[in-house]
């Protein structure tokens, strides 16, 4: 069986008289028509569809993951801000108190809600509170407060402060 490509005549003539010949469906039609060209390249025209089928699942495998991590870093985000809305509410709750004590009783009862959900640290809260407040009676109260949540954290070794 002959293996080689043979080129007839007007290949040639076509070279001389600068026409443009299609030698790559020239090569093409002969390996079609050649037994050994199907027995050459039979396992390469499966492979690559394999291959790409593959691919593709993965692909499409690793876009769901993606996605499902988009969504979920989504619902974080927005149950983040509905938190911070949350905090913010309240805190505009507390200063619109007009007595500063009750202000600082808002204030402790709800960082008390926050420890038992977080492990927030009241007693330096407290204490950098203390230190900002103007009034002395107001310092005092909230240095007082530090005070007695350090104690209460003291007798119950399981409280975060």
């Amino acid at each position: 069986m002959d293996t080689f490509l043979h080129l007839d005549a007007d290949v040639y003539d076509g070279d001389l008289a600068s026409e443009p010949i299609d030698l790559e469906t020239k090569i093409q039609r002969h390996i079609v028509e050649t037994s050994q060209g199907t027995l050459l390249f039979a396992d390469q025209a499966i492979r690559p569809v394999e291959v790409e089928k593959k691919a593709l699942e993965l692909d499409e495998q690793e876009r769901q993951h993606y996605l499902q991590r988009v969504l979920i870093i989504e619902k974080e985000m927005q149950e983040a801000n509905n938190e911070v809305q949350q905090q913010i509410d309240t805190m505009k709750r507390i200063l619109n108190l007009k007595d500063p004590m009750e202000q600082l009783v808002e204030y402790l009862t709800h960082k008390q809600e926050d420890r038992r959900d977080k492990n927030v640290n009241v007693v330096e809260d407290l204490l950098q509170c203390a230190n900002r407040m103007m009034n002395i009676e107001d310092s005092e109260v909230a240095a007082l407060g530090a005070f007695f949540f350090l104690l209460l954290g003291k007798t119950d070794p399981h409280t975060p402060f």
